[in-house]
């Protein structure tokens, strides 16, 4: 009995190691795709940055491509407003603030798909200072891929409500061209 009840903690010991690094090596890849999604950034290569993103399968050509053409157009304008990222840093809990997002898909398609894994940074944009990239991801088809990010300015700035504002009404007058 004494050596069943070994195995079995054997066993279970053998699970969380394996668990446990599956999740590191899943941390690690996704930082590498958000230090991805900042170098093309950065660069203004926002055509490359798409492609970090999940798009829905059952897309035509046609809509891929008008999707896609869609967030770069609005990663153009994020780089426009906020600026290059000049620091990052990942952070746990941060403070309330105001975002405006991009990503593929449309509401629908993501009510398929309601789990993420999210990571939040505290960068410094070049133009708006002090702000955060609050980065969601999804496994759909065992690959990890960018569902969406958010582009955040702190609460406690008194003009980060209205800066969201302007920049959500140019995004929606640049969705209306």
């Amino acid at each position: 009995m004494k050596t069943l009840a070994c195995h079995i903690c054997q066993i279970l010991c053998i699970i969380f190691i394996l668990a446990s690094s599956n999740a590191v090596a899943q941390e690690d890849y996704l930082n590498k795709q958000v230090k991805l999604f900042v170098n093309y950034y950065n660069k203004q290569d926002f055509f490359s940055m798409t492609n970090l993103f999940h798009y829905p399968q059952k897309y035509t050509e046609k809509e891929l491509k008008k999707d896609k053409d869609g967030v770069s157009k609005t990663l153009k304008l994020y780089f426009d407003e906020f600026g290059s990222i000049l620091s990052i840093e990942k952070v746990n809990n941060p403070p309330l603030s105001y975002y405006v997002s991009i990503g593929g898909g449309d509401i629908p398609y993501w009510q398929k798909y309601p789990e993420v894994y999210n990571t939040i940074y505290a960068v410094m944009f070049s133009r708006e200072g002090r702000g955060y990239l609050d980065f969601y991801f999804c496994n759909i088809l065992g690959k990890w891929k960018i569902r969406h990010v958010s582009y955040g300015l702190p609460a406690d700035s008194p003009q980060s409500q209205s800066r969201i504002g302007d920049i959500f009404q140019k995004l929606n007058n640049l969705m209306e061209q």
